[in-house]
């Protein structure tokens, strides 16, 4: 049916539905573009296209495992790629000029003292190149290989000239170096490279060929050695077998050793020796019984003994404090003693029967007594 043969009110709701599905078509495809808008902007902020990027470049002895967009990494972080592996002159020290680069911020960690190390990546023989973090080989007048300048411009670092005795840190914008002629682009860092692994692999396959020779020689004086060791064996097992008879009379020799009635015992200790032994063993027994008796009638003895002093001087005691005046009167009368002698020793008719000593004068008065009497 045609369109002409429509009535007004359906055209009008056709024109409706046609603009909505003509605006839902649009609104799709602008978010399709967005999305993909969306995606490339993550993408290429994801591989770095959006952020500045700086050139490196070094000098190998082989290219193996090297290839064109593999990451260069910098303390683990993968801070750039590889944008070029080329081979040198013939003539050239070095057999590949290896160029790459590296992404903000990551080029302030190079510094002039930064090296490269090629490591090994896997067992099919890759490898990679590890940027060495600048600053910690403890040189002096170190300074960044790339910076932004007072006026917002890249540079690097170029080693001054000492026939032109340039002192200091000299820059030189990145811009105007890459106008320049050469091969060369970019700030050089030395590398050290270690063999891919499959090398290693083949030198290692190498030492374990030479040295297994000799590894085969080693086993016909082993087999010798396991052979001598089998007689070794063989005979400790034979003279086992021989000792057991030795054994046995051993076993029974200390049983009897152990009985205190076998032959060591009799031998140590006769039947005589054991009479005589228990004879004098009875004998001091009975005079150790004697030896009580007697010594526990020596001190029941001293014991009374002890008690008629005890009871001596406790009447003693008893007379000294019922006569208050005993020992003055026994004072006064070895006094008057005293007196007497000396007056006999005066008299002329006994004078002579008294002989002077050589200390003793002439002349002695006598004391007084103790208590003041004569």
């Amino acid at each position: 049916m045609a369109l002409h043969d429509l009535t007004p009110q359906l055209r009008t709701r056709l024109g409706r539905v046609e603009r909505l599905v003509g605006l839902f078509v649009g609104l799709a495809a602008l978010l399709l573009i967005a999305g993909f808008l969306y995606y490339i902007y993550h993408a290429a902020k994801r591989k770095g296209w959006l952020v500045t990027k700086v050139p490196y470049y070094t000098l190998m002895y082989q290219a193996e495992g090297l290839n064109v967009g593999d990451p260069v990494k910098l303390m683990g972080f993968d801070i750039g790629e590889i944008t070029q592996v080329e081979p040198m002159p013939p003539d050239s020290h070095f057999g590949v000029y290896v160029a790459f680069q590296v992404k903000e911020p990551f080029f302030g960690y190079v510094w002039t003292d930064s090296e490269i190390r090629v490591g090994s990546g896997n067992l099919l023989g890759n490898r990679y190149l590890e940027v060495m973090k600048g600053g910690l080989s403890g040189r002096t007048n170190l300074s960044a290989t790339y910076k932004w300048d007072a006026d917002r411009h890249l540079v690097m670092y170029i080693d001054p000239d000492p026939e032109n005795q340039v002192a200091g840190h000299v820059f030189e914008r990145v811009d105007m170096l890459k106008r320049k002629p050469g091969p060369f682009k970019g700030y050089f860092l030395l590398a050290y490279e270690s063999p891919p692994i499959n090398e290693q692999v083949t030198r290692l396959i190498q030492q374990v060929e030479t040295a297994l020779p000799n590894l085969l020689g080693l086993t016909n004086p082993i087999a010798a050695t396991l052979n001598q060791t089998t007689q070794l064996v063989a005979g400790l097992d034979n003279a086992v077998h021989l000792s057991k008879p030795l054994l046995t009379n051993l076993g029974a020799i200390s049983e009897q050793l152990r009985d205190p009635n076998g032959s060591l015992g009799r031998w140590l200790l006769p039947p005589a020796i054991d009479q005589q032994i228990q004879r004098a063993l009875g004998s001091a027994n009975s005079t150790l019984n004697t030896a009580e008796t007697n010594l526990s009638l020596v001190a029941s003895n001293l014991n009374r003994s002890l008690e008629n002093l005890a009871q001596i001087t406790g009447n003693l005691n008893h007379q000294v404090q019922a006569n208050s005046l005993i020992l003055s009167e026994i004072s006064s009368l070895v006094l008057n003693t005293d007196e007497l002698i000396r007056g006999l020793q005066r008299h002329w008719l006994l004078r002579g029967a008294f002989r002077k000593t050589a200390t003793e004068p002439e002349n002695m008065q006598p004391q007084p007594s103790v208590g003041g009497q004569p």
